[in-house]
């Protein structure tokens, strides 16, 4: 069934009119309303009967199409969301009589086209102001004679040349996969723009087809926020995706410094963009621990609260990084500094007198003053208190008649608050002298003047040397908090340099290194001899021997054996002969004369037995 269309002025009916002018009978006559109607006929009009029905329709000043409306095509397809686009040819059949084009998109205001003409049936020309329109495609939609509306899905595509950008959000170093759209080939530049922002240029670009592009964009340091994407296209115009890019990241933190003995620093702002579903934020600096987040909130998608503790945390200016929900990490270098203090040197001083010291850290400009702390003690302000720089402090603490131990160290700074180095300084007494500083091992010396400080309360003095039993003194006199006397027995020691080592009153320990040196007779080779003949001692060890005069071998009741061919190889060694021959038999002491005329002996050190 063929439908013809037409429109007339008259209200009234025109069947008749029909039949008489052309011999066709239509089935019906429907009025649409009063300015159109349909007329349908039962059988295919042949050519020459539609050629008689369009001349009467003509004749009759009727408007009217004999075919069914539809769109095939429109050009150009597409267009710029910033240019007015004259469209050439919509194409399509039964456009005589259309009224209006427009391009629909749901939810966006409809474009209505200007200059419509409607060239024949089947072409129809108009112009589109893109200007402000979103990207996309749109639907282009003909309204046809009597009302009849014919509609091209996504027809139109607005935006020109960019339609999308994948991924459309990122943060440091991106890969984009593909910047799509159409009319892109020899394309030469991409790059994101903002207003006030130096532009972002793609680098590694290629263009993949007429409707791909792939490059790399280097977002470092960039402002966070939705950017522009633009194109310059092969005759060096632009094209531009409006929003099109989101750079997600990290771009500040309140407070941005915070003490390094505050166990748990809150963090009230970390600020960013893209932060939904951002599992962990921490603070990193090479060759330190990172210092992670607790409590950690993701309060919004630019807004994030964590505690940092930061006790014993090198002080120092640290990157701070967030944890994405796509578990990337993005990062705010140098933006956290630590201040406090890092170290003292020295880290002791002897409990009198006055100990300079340097204390290292952050944060130091327009400090006031140091001290040192201990719970229960006045504390102990420095004096000639000056800040070198930013990072050290030099001053001087007065330890006279100070509680030895541990003190904490701190320092006022110019905001009036304090950062402690807790138990970093200690405060020590001190062995400077023994005298006598030797003794034999086979007797006991009484120490006249053990000399040092803070020996007050003092508990023991000890000699120590690795490997040997400690020998502890007797008759302790602390004489005063400089000076102890007491008593070591010897009898039987190694020989040799040993530690004297003073327990304080505080159970803590001061030694004088190898102060103290045990002098005798460790053993002899051989330490036997048939009394048959002389006998060669090849080793006769021990201590002190520098400037011995004299060996013999020595039993109660008997005459003492000299020994001849004395030599004194060195201070620890000595080696003669004793002629034993008809000696008694039986253990003989062995027995050294000093070059202070002092002797030693070895009791007991060598026997004598007969053999024929």
């Amino acid at each position: 069934m063929t439908n013809v269309k037409y429109t007339y002025s008259e209200n009234d009916a025109v069947r008749n009119k029909v039949n008489v002018a052309t011999g066709l009978t239509p089935t019906t006559e429907v009025a649409a309303n009063y300015k159109t109607q349909e007329m349908n006929f039962a059988a295919q009009l042949s050519p020459s009967d539609k050629a008689n029905l369009d001349k009467f329709m003509n004749t009759e000043g009727f408007i009217f199409s004999s075919q069914v409306p539809r769109i095939d095509s429109i050009t150009p397809a597409w267009g710029d969301s910033d240019d007015v686009v004259n469209i050439t040819n919509l194409a399509g059949e039964g456009f005589t009589g259309a009224t209006a084009v427009k391009l629909k998109k749901a939810g966006k205001p409809d474009i209505v086209a200007s200059a419509v003409v409607v060239v024949t049936d089947v072409k129809i020309t108009c112009t589109f102001d893109l200007t402000g329109a979103d990207s996309g495609a749109w639907d282009v939609e003909v309204t046809c004679l009597g009302g009849t509306k014919v509609t091209l899905l996504g027809g139109f595509v607005i935006s020109g040349c960019i339609t999308a950008i994948t991924p459309n959000s990122g943060h440091d170093l991106v890969s984009i996969t593909n910047l799509a759209g159409v009319g892109l080939t020899g394309a030469t530049d991409v790059r994101l723009i903002h207003a006030g922002q130096p532009d972002i240029v793609a680098t590694n670009l290629v263009v993949v087809s007429d409707t791909k592009i792939t490059c790399d964009l280097d977002l470092t340091g960039a402002l966070l926020d939705a950017w522009d994407v633009q194109v310059t296209l092969a005759d060096s115009t632009t094209d531009t995706l409006v929003g099109g890019f989101t750079i997600i990241g990290i771009d500040s933190i309140t407070p941005n410094t915070g003490h390094n003995d505050n166990p748990a620093l809150s963090i009230t702002n970390l600020h960013g963009l893209g932060l939904t579903g951002a599992t962990d934020a921490r603070l990193k600096l090479s060759g330190q621990p990172d210092i992670v987040g607790s409590t950690f909130t993701v309060a919004s998608d630019t807004k994030i609260t964590c505690d940092f503790d930061l006790t014993g945390a090198l002080t120092g200016v640290w990157d701070v990084e967030v944890t994405l929900a796509d578990t990337t990490k993005v990062t705010l270098p140098a933006a956290f500094t630590v201040i406090g203090i890092d170290d003292i040197a020295p880290v002791y001083g002897v409990g009198e007198g006055t100990q300079d010291v340097t204390i290292g850290g952050k944060g130091f400009t327009g400090a006031t003053t140091a001290k040192l702390k201990k719970l229960g003690e006045t504390p102990i302000v420095a004096s000639v208190f000056v800040v070198t720089d930013d990072n050290e402090i030099a001053c001087n603490f007065n330890l006279e008649e100070v509680a030895l131990g541990n003190w904490d160290v701190e320092v006022t700074l110019v905001d009036a608050s304090t950062v402690t180095l807790p138990a970093a300084f200690g405060v020590l007494g001190q062995v400077t002298s023994i005298a006598p500083n030797t003794g034999h091992n086979d007797t006991s010396v009484n120490i006249t003047d053990l000399e040092g400080c803070e020996f007050t309360g003092a508990t023991n003095v000890q000699l120590t040397r690795a490997g040997h039993t400690t020998i502890d003194c007797s008759a302790l006199v602390v004489v005063d908090d400089d000076k102890i006397t007491c008593t070591f027995d010897l009898t039987g020691a190694a020989t040799g340099a040993w530690n004297v080592v003073v327990t304080l009153r505080d159970s803590s320990a001061v030694a004088l290194p190898v102060g103290f040196v045990i002098k005798g007779i460790d053993s002899i080779t051989p330490n036997t001899g048939n009394n048959t003949g002389p006998v060669d001692i090849t080793d006769l060890l021990g201590k002190g021997f520098t400037g011995a005069t004299a060996v013999k071998l020595k039993k109660g009741g008997e005459s003492d054996i000299v020994g001849s061919s004395l030599d004194v190889v060195d201070d620890n060694n000595i080696t003669c002969t004793f002629d034993i021959t008809g000696a008694t038999t039986g253990a003989w002491d062995v027995e050294v004369t000093l070059a202070d005329t002092t002797k030693v002996t070895l009791a007991g050190g060598f026997t004598v037995y007969h053999s024929a």
